[in-house]
């Protein structure tokens, strides 16, 4: 039993990043895609046992630049928040991984990179 239980704890550092009570997926990475198609990428994810994945509020993305160095898997690019922009419902915020500036100016069909976060 003990042995399962670190089997499955590996599997789960293997695959995610941690960060207080946030967790991350760092593997099994999508292409880049719209916001709409990364928000049901995310909502549709069944990782490691857990299906309540979703798109990273603005907030929550920043947190991630913070600790970018714990990702295996983090590239200098425009990332996706589930943040909307209180002017324009069809822009969302993003956030630049290679300075740490973002922006509510990204039009909803532009294909950006994500990560999902439960």
């Amino acid at each position: 039993m003990k042995i399962e239980k670190e089997k499955e704890r590996l599997e789960i550092a293997s695959k995610t990043i941690t960060i207080d009570n946030l967790m991350f997926q760092d593997a099994e990475l999508p292409k880049a895609m719209n916001w709409n198609d990364a928000c049901k990428y995310c909502e549709n994810l069944r990782l490691l046992g857990f299906s309540d994945w979703r798109l990273p509020t603005i907030e929550e993305l920043k947190i991630a630049y913070q600790h970018k160095s714990k990702f295996r898997n983090m590239q200098d690019n425009w990332y996706w928040s589930s943040t909307i922009s209180k002017n324009y419902t069809s822009y969302s915020w993003g956030l630049c991984f290679d300075v740490g500036d973002g922006g509510s100016g990204d039009i909803q069909y532009n294909n950006y990179l994500f990560r999902c976060v439960r």
